[in-house]
C-alpha cells in the first residue's frame, strides 16, 4: 500500500542520509515507466482468451515498454544494467 511505502521510504532515507524528496524524486521516473507500463500490457493482454499467451505477451511487451521508456528518458540504472550485461558477456567471451 502507499502508506507502507512512504514509511519505508521515510526510514530508509534515515539510514542512508538522504532527504525524502530526494529519494522520491529519485524513485518517480521509474514509478512512472512501471505505471505506463502496467496500464499497456493490462489493456494489450485482456484482449486474449488464453492465460499462458497473456503471460508471455505480457512479459514481451512489459519489456520492450519499459526497456524502450527507460533509454527513451534515459534512466541511470538501465546504464548499471547495460554495464554489468557486458561484463559477463566479457567474462564469459574470454574463459
Amino acid at each position: 500500500s502507499i502508506l507502507t511505502l512512504l514509511i519505508n521510504l521515510f526510514y530508509t532515507s534515515r539510514q542512508v542520509d538522504i532527504s525524502l524528496y530526494n529519494l522520491i524524486k529519485d524513485l518517480m521516473p521509474v514509478l512512472c515507466i512501471s505505471l505506463f507500463m502496467f496500464i499497456v500490457v493490462y489493456f494489450v493482454t485482456s484482449s486474449f482468451d488464453g492465460v499462458l499467451l497473456q503471460l508471455l505477451l505480457g512479459i514481451r511487451i512489459g519489456g520492450i515498454v519499459y526497456g524502450g521508456l527507460a533509454y527513451l528518458f534515459k534512466i541511470k540504472e538501465l546504464h548499471y544494467i547495460s554495464e554489468l550485461f557486458n561484463q559477463i558477456k566479457l567474462k564469459l567471451f574470454f574463459e
